[in-house]
């Protein structure tokens, strides 16, 4: 399987959107099984990366990417599994972002938090973010910011 990740990040209000969802395999793994994680979707018969990115930015956080950029693609655990993640960093603005997301029909329950970039990196350290997909993709915005931020694609 290949699945979608997306960073949403707002270079000039330096933040970035991340989403809260229950996840039943970190019950009892970790502090909490409600993750903070990435805009994540798999592509539909007939979809391009960038359908799935805007069709899941606008269902799970309201947000409409302004510009795609490919972080990665990595496989999560060659060793036992064929799934492939692939990551994307997506320029959106953050002015009016945040609340609760989700489809019925797809029992989807998600809060979308705004955080600044600097919180999104303490939130590594101190365990709150947890998850491969979201750690890859801030760090590898903190490596990316001053580009972005800069005005550069």
């Amino acid at each position: 399987d290949v699945y979608k990740r997306q960073l949403p990040y707002d270079p000039e209000r330096d933040e970035i959107v991340l989403l809260e969802q229950f996840r039943l395999g970190a019950l009892g793994r970790v502090q909490s099984p409600w993750l903070l994680e990435l805009v994540a979707g798999m592509n539909e018969v007939g979809e391009t990366n960038e359908d799935v990115a805007q069709r899941e930015g606008q269902e799970e956080a309201g947000l409409t990417f302004s510009t795609l950029e490919k972080i990665c693609g990595y496989l999560v655990s060659p060793g036992g599994t064929t799934e492939m993640i692939h990551l994307y960093y997506g320029r959106v603005s953050t002015e009016f972002a945040g609340g609760l997301y989700g489809l019925e029909h797809e029992h989807e329950d998600i809060r979308a938090h705004v955080v600044s970039a600097d919180e999104a990196i303490d939130m590594i350290s101190d365990g709150r973010i947890n998850n491969a997909a979201a750690i890859i993709a801030i760090q590898w915005l903190q490596l990316n910011r001053p580009r972005l931020r800069a005005g550069g694609q």
